[in-house]
């Protein structure tokens, strides 16, 4: 419930992906961000990290509203290659 997306940005949702060199960069928007939603997915982080992936941007959706001034690289990216994959 608390899952309001997950967007695949950068070279793979543009289709420039390159095996061993580009990541996966993903964007997490939540509806509140709270520690135990931290812990819960510190496993899985890992693990992504682990097999060589940058960890994934959180934002929660009232964030996402004021932050394109903040980061506005990953916004650029994001609006110009992007996969809604949740």
């Amino acid at each position: 419930k608390n899952l309001a997306a997950v967007i695949l940005y950068g070279s793979a949702a543009a289709g420039d992906f390159v095996p061993q060199k580009s990541n996966y960069n993903l964007l997490i928007a939540l509806h509140e961000i709270t520690p135990k939603d931290l812990r819960n997915a510190h496993a899985c982080m890992r693990e992504w990290v682990k097999m060589g992936h940058p960890i994934p941007t959180y934002f929660t959706v009232a964030e996402l509203q004021t932050a394109a001034d903040v980061f506005p690289i990953e916004f650029h990216n994001m609006e110009h290659a992007r996969r809604v994959l949740y």
